[in-house]
């Protein structure tokens, strides 16, 4: 009997108790769930904030990058055509010294011959049929060593010239391999540190 009666205080209790949890937990539930919604957009809208500025900051440095890359590239374009010039000019005044002085040369020679050619025709007139050969001959021999000198001349500077531009221009190419090289390097750093920051926004997202 008094277990009859106990069980029947407590169903009358528990009658009376679950109406007033389910009120509750109807009351409490969507503050709860409000509650969490709304901590959830925080969360997100911080997330989305925090993943535009690092997209921001990774555009950014990679046009600081990419700005960087361009000037070394054109300061290296630049650097080599200056000193494919130098080279040019360089070796244009050298040809043209070398052709002065073959003519310097060249014109000394004829000075020369003809200075010796008035001498002896002037003491050949006893012997001169004899001197007018020789005197002939010599100067036949001397404008042959003339002409000889001045095309050795030209073709030294013509090859001096070559040399040059062979040597300007393989150091146009090297300089122009190593700036695409460097640009690659910069590129794909730049890339894999795009990815990087992505995983990571990507990850505090999820969270």
């Amino acid at each position: 009997m008094i277990a009859q009666r106990v069980l029947q205080i407590w169903k009358m209790s528990e009658q009376k108790v679950l109406p007033i949890w389910k009120i509750s937990a109807q009351r409490v539930l969507p503050i709860w769930k409000i509650s969490a919604q709304r901590v959830l957009q925080i969360l997100k809208m911080i997330a989305q904030r925090v993943l535009q500025i690092w997209k921001m900051v990774a555009k950014r440095v990679l046009q600081i990058w990419k700005m960087v890359a361009k000037r070394v590239i054109q300061i290296w374009k630049m650097s080599a055509q200056k000193v494919l010039q130098i080279w040019k000019m360089s070796a244009q005044k050298v040809l043209h010294i070398l052709k002065m002085v073959a003519k310097r040369v060249l014109q000394i020679w004829k000075m020369s011959a003809q200075k010796v050619l008035q001498i002896w025709k002037m003491s050949a007139q006893k012997v001169l049929p004899i001197w007018k050969i020789s005197s002939q001959r010599v100067l036949q021999i001397w404008k042959m060593i003339a002409q000889r000198v001045l095309q050795i001349l030209k073709m030294i500077a013509q090859r001096v010239l070559q040399i040059w531009k062979m040597s300007a221009q393989r150091v146009l190419q090297i300089l122009k391999m190593v700036a695409k090289r460097v640009l690659q390097i910069w590129k794909m750093v730049a890339m894999r540190v795009l990815q990087i920051w992505k995983m990571s926004a990507q990850k505090v997202l999820q969270i």
